[in-house]
């Protein structure tokens, strides 16, 4: 056994990288849920919201602080790599000084349009912005020279520091801020952590070389890092705004707990996937075949996990969150399809990608935002309920990722 393991995961082998790394992401995801529990006890829902918005204003931030400037590690050569990741530092602690400072006065106001106790979460964005593009840089930069478990320490660090500070703040009274301030904490461990012993330092014009050299990395990659954000992150701007902060942390747990599948497993299965199907390269009744076995195999527990959640969703929630989280177990019911149809779909897209036909894929990110639009939109012109708009927004992104589903099976045959 050992040596057929040796054999199909070589050391330092493409394989063997992506299993650690999708290792590390099924460990990360386990953190959060088993921590869940104890944080839906000692927390509110509307502080939990608060750290919903917090954490989308923070990821948002925290791309344009990045300038996506770790996509060029892979090839960069090792100087070029110590000074984009210089850059990236500097423009990300610059700029989470002079936001602060901007939205500092507008904290209060941001507070009261959605519900909150406080306005921490708006005054501490732009620092998690910072922080989190520093992480996403130093795990990419980690795992271009080769430092693939470093890399996934961090991103099982992260979550146990946030979740251990966020517990030991709860069961010492804390609110929103307990909240807020764990999260921080978690970033900022995994990004000393990832940063020890590394050069941070450039001069002056080894940083102007590589902001000419790479400047097509914001202009090209951000809109669409941008876009597939957005899509995350507007329908909890819109509950928030419409529906309360109360709302959104239902909302927000739900999510995260819907969605860890999809996160912790979609990675490894998307990479293993593209491999065989670049491998096999050619569409038709043999790619098809593998393609029909990869959907039945992440179809039927798909399936079976959101008929579980559409019949017994608010005991389910109930039992392991506490009696007050029942209703974001009848949320969940609305949400159940798309995000099991998420799952599936997540890892089909690449099929696209290995058969050298990029568009499909992009054309659907831009149609999942496109919907997130328009459910917005609808909710906030027709004044929808919160069940009326879970409605719309599941069913727009269940048609979504299961047109997906059928574009890429279409692709699969050639028939595309």
């Amino acid at each position: 056994m050992a040596a057929f393991l040796t054999r199909a995961f070589p050391a330092g082998g493409f394989l063997r990288n992506a299993a650690g790394l999708a290792g590390a992401s099924v460990a990360a995801q386990a953190i959060g849920l088993l921590a869940a529990p104890l944080i839906t006890r000692l927390y509110a829902p509307a502080e939990l919201g608060a750290l919903a918005l917090f954490t989308a204003a923070a990821g948002l931030l925290g791309i344009v602080a990045g300038g996506r400037w770790h996509l060029a590690f892979a090839a960069a050569p090792r100087p070029d790599r110590a000074a984009l990741m210089a850059l990236t530092i500097l423009v990300a602690v610059v700029g989470a000084g002079v936001l602060t400072v901007l939205v500092f006065p507008l904290g209060p106001w941001l507070a009261v349009e959605v519900g909150t106790a406080r306005a921490f979460w708006a005054w501490l964005a732009p620092l998690g912005g910072a922080l989190a593009a520093i992480n996403l840089a130093a795990r990419w930069l980690a795992v271009a020279e080769g430092r693939n478990a470093a890399a996934g320490r961090a991103m099982v660090l992260r979550p146990a520091v946030a979740a251990l500070a966020q517990i030991g703040a709860g069961a010492l009274g804390a609110d929103e801020l307990g909240l807020i301030l764990g999260a921080l904490a978690g970033w900022l461990v995994a990004d000393t952590a990832l940063l020890l012993g590394q050069p941070l330092l450039a001069t002056r014009a080894a940083l102007s070389g590589v902001l000419r050299q790479y400047r097509a990395y914001p202009a090209q990659a951000l809109p669409a890092a941008l876009a597939s954000h957005a899509v995350v992150v507007l329908p909890e701007f819109y509950i928030a705004a419409h529906h309360g902060a109360t709302s959104l942390g239902y909302y927000a747990v739900v999510v995260r707990l819907l969605a860890a599948p999809v996160i912790a497993f979609s990675e490894a299965v998307s990479a293993l996937w593209w491999r065989r199907a670049a491998r096999q390269a050619t569409p038709g009744p043999t790619m098809l075949r593998l393609f029909d076995r990869l959907l039945l195999g992440l179809g039927i527990p798909a399936a079976l996990g959101a008929l579980l959640v559409m019949i017994e969703g608010p005991d389910i929630f109930a039992l392991v969150l506490g009696e007050a989280w029942r209703t974001a177990g009848a949320m969940a019911r609305y949400l159940a399809v798309y995000h099991a149809l998420r799952l599936v779909s997540a890892p089909v897209l690449q099929t696209g990608a290995a058969l050298g036909k990029l568009t499909p894929a992009t054309l659907w990110n831009a149609t999942d935002l496109a919907l997130a639009v328009f459910a917005c939109g609808a909710g906030l012109a027709l004044d929808m309920s919160l069940a009326n708009w879970l409605m719309l927004f599941g069913g727009l992104g269940a048609a979504s990722r299961a047109g997906a589903i059928v574009l890429m099976r279409q692709q699969a045959a050639g028939r595309l």
